[in-house]
């Protein structure tokens, strides 16, 4: 897409639930993201609830924070609702961004990855695998695995998604390790 404007939406909650050690790191799908074209918008939605040592980072990368207070004892969707209405609200006010990526593999963003798509939007979602749903990986225009971005930093060039990719890198590794 040459001419991207990209709007960036991390669902906070979902990303540190969904990646592994050594952890989530918003330079590898900012620079994902980059490599592309423009980003002009970027928004990290979270409860509040434990991600204080993530903050600097974010806004570092130029992130606006939206924190979703939580009322009672159950904070399941606070944060996603925050989300689908800024996307939508998005999607329909600023007509010059066509792409959206959006950081999370809760299926409860089907809705929204759909309503983009028929307004036009490429929707690109970038999720840990483990916790991606199979209805949001067959509905986006395009899947990046976060374990890919993180293995493509280290130089690996397999798709870890594929047990094949996962014993070429690990049979590099060993020998690296022997060298």
């Amino acid at each position: 897409l040459p001419s991207s404007k990209i709007a960036l939406l991390i669902d906070f909650d979902n990303v540190i639930l969904g990646v592994e050690d050594p952890g989530f790191d918003v330079e590898l799908v900012v620079n994902a993201m980059r490599s592309r074209n423009v980003i002009v918008l970027e928004r990290a939605s979270e409860t509040g609830a434990s991600h204080h040592r993530h903050r600097r980072k974010l806004m570092e990368q130029g992130f606006e924070l939206v924190e979703t207070p939580v009322f009672g004892p159950v904070i399941k969707n606070s944060a996603d609702i925050r989300i689908v209405l800024d996307g939508f609200e998005i999607a329909m006010s600023q007509g010059h961004i066509d792409t959206f990526c959006l950081v999370s593999g809760d299926s409860d963003f089907l809705p929204l990855i759909k309503k983009l798509q028929y307004l036009g939007k490429n929707v690109i979602v970038i999720a840990g695998q483990k916790f991606t749903s199979e209805l949001v990986r067959r509905n986006c225009n395009e899947y990046i695995a976060y374990e890919n971005l993180f293995a493509e930093r280290l130089g690996a060039t397999e798709d870890l998604g594929a047990i094949e990719g996962a014993y070429a890198l690990l049979d590099r590794a060993i020998s690296t390790l022997n060298e």
